[in-house]
């Protein structure tokens, strides 16, 4: 099963979603094996999910209220 948008049909001169290729096209190109990387490995969830790692930074108002998630504050001049 797939997910797309349009834009993504649309860079790829895919007319709908049915177009994608399927799991044995896939297979067959090499694209696809039952076998994992010898160097993959899961990663796992910090122990405080509130935590950030050292190259991310806090959101702010302005990065929640660009993403939708914060209605901006109305002062009264």
């Amino acid at each position: 099963t797939y997910g797309t948008t349009e834009t993504f049909l649309d860079h790829f001169a895919l007319e709908e979603i049915r177009d994608l290729p399927g799991m044995e096209e896939l297979k067959g190109a090499g694209l696809l094996s039952g076998r994992m990387p010898s160097n993959f490995s899961i990663p796992q969830p910090p122990a405080d999910p509130d935590a950030l790692t050292e190259d991310e930074d806090p959101l702010t108002d302005i990065d929640l209220e660009e993403l939708g998630l914060l209605t901006p504050r109305v002062t009264e001049d």
